[in-house]
């Protein structure tokens, strides 16, 4: 209906740019997202995920399958991958090194680097470097508790018009509200010299009205007078 938008989903949203998958030859071998113990328990059993994902590719005769899982644990130690622990850092706070470049290979059609966990999220490291998990991320469905805000009449705008700062966003904890400034540019008397839109305070701020919850509570409202005030002569 326009008053909200869908809530961001990592495999609908993200996973185009940010791949979890762990090995470059093995293009169905992702990292679960969304559990951090799922996470953990596939990095303890990777071993035998890989196989899996060996067969899948169409190995099919023990000793080639033999042979392709030893040259994919080989390409991980290639990568700095010797032990449980590394991969648990490089999964949950590093990540894969920039390449010569210094950027990520991303919508390339080069192979994707892995994206650590802390590039979107907040890491807790655990007490033996074996526990991490990942917080769960805070995103409320509506900034504006009080506000009625409806995207809908705004459709045939760009959504940098408003949301510009998005464009230089390098970090998850920025909250890119419209300023009261973007808002204006439109929504004045007049706008680049033609008739602006609607701008009266009851436009923006309809929801100081009667159906959403009101300003004061009734214990701290102030006293009404029974009887109409008189004046003394």
């Amino acid at each position: 209906d326009g008053a909200f938008y869908q809530p961001v989903r990592y495999e609908k949203h993200c996973q185009e740019c940010h791949s979890l998958q762990i090995q470059q030859s093995l293009p169905k071998l992702h990292i679960p997202h969304g559990d951090s113990q799922k996470v953990r328990l596939f990095l303890a059993g990777l071993e035998s995920s890989i196989e899996s994902s060996v067969r899948a590719t169409g190995v099919k005769e023990p000793v080639a399958v033999s042979n392709r899982v030893k040259e994919e644990k080989e390409a991980l130690r290639q990568r700095g991958l010797f032990s449980l622990e590394d991969l648990q850092k490089r999964v949950f706070l590093q990540g894969d090194p920039q390449d010569v470049s210094g950027e990520r290979l991303m919508r390339s059609g080069k192979p994707k680097f892995l994206t650590e966990c802390a590039k979107c999220h907040t890491v807790n490291e655990g007490g033996n470097g074996f526990e991490m998990s990942v917080q769960a991320p805070q995103i409320p469905k509506r900034w504006l508790s009080k506000g009625a805000f409806n995207h809908l009449p705004h459709k045939a705008s760009a959504c940098i018009d408003c949301h510009g700062a998005a464009t230089k966003s390098k970090l998850t904890s920025d909250i890119l509200l419209p300023t009261q400034q973007s808002c204006t540019e439109c929504h004045q008397p007049f706008a680049a010299g033609k008739e602006g839109v609607k701008f009266s305070c009851q436009n923006c701020h309809h929801f100081h009205s009667s159906y959403t919850a009101p300003l004061l509570e009734a214990s701290s409202r102030p006293a009404v007078p029974s009887t109409p005030l008189k004046l003394q002569p």
